[in-house]
């Protein structure tokens, strides 16, 4: 059995971390720029139960995460 590793993004709960931990690892392997990510943290805060993922400090952690300090991430 292999263990996960979820990070803390902001995000209420342990679900909430593992769901945005789940977007992070897909938008990394795709190569998704900033837009489409916070496209993706907004669709998931549509449910009441994940409604904090837009917050900014959610943001600011998947930014960070994504590593787009060095890259433009708005194209």
């Amino acid at each position: 059995m292999t263990s996960k590793t979820i990070y803390h993004y902001g995000m209420y709960t342990d679900a909430g971390n593992e769901l945005i931990s789940d977007i992070v690892a897909t938008a990394k392997r795709a190569g998704l720029k900033w837009r489409v990510v916070r496209h993706m943290l907004s669709a998931v805060a549509q449910d009441e139960c994940y409604a904090e993922a837009i917050d900014t400090a959610v943001s600011e952690y998947v930014y960070e995460a994504m590593d787009y300090m060095n890259s433009d991430i708005y194209s």
